[in-house]
């Protein structure tokens, strides 16, 4: 079982902030947040959906042309691209882990 972040505020940074910036969250009373993996971040993708291509659970997305997410999943052909999913149509790619994202944290519950 996941317990999501799901915040008004949303995070944008590299992939190196967003995998602190999830260390230096508390919600909930919780500290143990970190960024999610691809699979996690798919399970939560609605491709019957569109802009946004969420679970409708969810109330905040990021209000961007662009809304890709990062995971803590790097590309296994070079560490210098990591996963990331878009919830404008639900899927997934690669970018370079020096491009700016935003992040959904995720804790085990």
């Amino acid at each position: 079982r996941l317990m999501w972040q799901d915040e008004k505020q949303n995070f944008k940074g590299t992939w190196d902030e967003a995998q602190e910036y999830c260390k230096l969250v508390n919600l909930a009373r919780y500290k143990d947040w970190r960024p999610p993996t691809r699979v996690e971040l798919l399970s939560i993708a609605d491709k019957s959906r569109h802009n946004p291509a969420v679970n409708t659970a969810f109330k905040y997305i990021a209000n961007s042309i662009d809304p890709w997410y990062w995971s803590q999943t790097k590309s296994a052909f070079g560490s210098s691209d990591a996963r990331v999913v878009d919830f404008r149509f639900g899927r997934d790619g690669l970018v370079d882990v020096s491009s700016r994202n935003f992040v959904r944290c995720v804790r085990q519950d």
